[in-house]
């Protein structure tokens, strides 16, 4: 695997859709970044956003690299289960999760790509464990 390299350094709030971080050749956006950091602080992430945003964004790129070579299959349908179970724990019904979100200036698709990798990450270290057991 290659190393994360870093292309440039955009504004802090800007929302560019230029690449700013390639990992495995894969583009991190500014607005990749910004959403992230948005959707920390909604949750009520203390420290930088911004740099905590950048941080799990590559490993989301790492395990995102992962989860295509083992290829493991992440539905629609197992976003939306998880989309469902994220609103539940916050005593919320999933319009009122997005119209949240949407306040916040937070994209829907943040959230189901936020979800996506860890539903794809759980997947891959499931199937690992079970090949390793027997």
């Amino acid at each position: 695997m290659s190393a994360a390299l870093l292309l440039a350094t955009a504004p802090a709030m800007g929302q560019s859709f230029e690449p700013v971080i390639v990992v495995n050749e894969k583009a991190i956006t500014q607005f990749e970044i910004v959403q992230r950091a948005r959707f920390l602080n909604a949750l009520g992430a203390s420290g930088d956003a911004l740099a905590l945003a950048r941080e799990q964004l590559i490993n989301d790129r790492l395990r995102e690299a992962v989860i295509e070579r083992f290829e493991i299959e992440v539905t629609e349908e197992e976003i939306d289960q998880s989309v469902a179970n994220f609103a539940g724990t916050r005593g919320l019904e999933v319009g009122e999760l997005y119209a949240g979100l949407d306040g916040a200036g937070i994209a829907e698709e943040t959230l189901r790509q936020f979800l996506a990798v860890q539903i794809g990450w759980r997947n891959f270290v499931q199937r690992r464990f079970a090949a390793a057991r027997g």
